[in-house]
């Protein structure tokens, strides 16, 4: 991931199609929130509504500065299947 390689990872969080990671930024030294997921069609990366739906690279997540994210959890799907 060289997008990401100077950052310095503090939490980093994979789910189905997505991947989310908390670094520091360089500027300010707040936590910044980076997004990236291939096929995330349901705006699973809350980049915004006039945003991309999926990123190929990592992206800082925009609507998310300001808000003090400390974790991140993901889960995948889960889908119930009856029994024959």
């Amino acid at each position: 991931m060289q997008d990401i390689m100077g950052c310095k990872i503090k939490q980093a969080c994979s789910g189905g199609v997505t991947h989310f990671a908390l670094a520091p930024d360089e500027e300010d030294g707040e936590i910044m929130t980076i997004a990236w997921g291939q096929n995330a069609a349901n705006g699973e990366l809350g980049l915004g509504p006039e945003e991309p739906k999926s990123a190929t690279k990592p992206t800082r997540n925009q609507p998310l500065i300001g808000i003090d994210v400390f974790e991140f959890v993901l889960l995948l799907p889960v889908s119930r299947r009856k029994p024959c």
